[in-house]
């Protein structure tokens, strides 16, 4: 979670391997009951930023998967983005959505 809300560069295969566990650790815990030491810090997170008023769902982080792929970056853009331009592109929308920001 804090890379996902801190990073400047996200690589697409970062963004998907994080998101992923991300969305496999709520669902664990809703679903399952599962409460290990590193779930039960995920889902205070997620539980904080619910009570504070923003959306942290699956459905947010499936969007987030939607989003970060290399050619929704681009067509989102509007513009062809080289590797690393796609990197921030990617990070930014991340940290925006994670941290309830709205992205610029």
């Amino acid at each position: 979670m804090a890379l996902l809300q801190n990073a400047h560069l996200i690589s697409s295969q970062e963004a998907l391997f994080l998101l992923s566990h991300l969305r496999l650790g709520i669902n664990m815990h809703e679903f399952m009951g599962a409460a290990t030491p590193a779930i039960k810090r995920l889902c205070a997170l997620c539980d904080a930023r619910i009570k504070g008023g923003s959306n942290l769902s699956i459905a947010t982080i499936n969007r987030l998967f939607m989003l970060t792929l290399p050619a929704h970056l681009q067509l989102n853009h509007g513009e062809t983005l080289d590797p690393a331009g796609r990197d921030a592109l990617r990070a930014q929308i991340i940290r925006s959505a994670l941290n309830q920001q709205t992205p610029q």
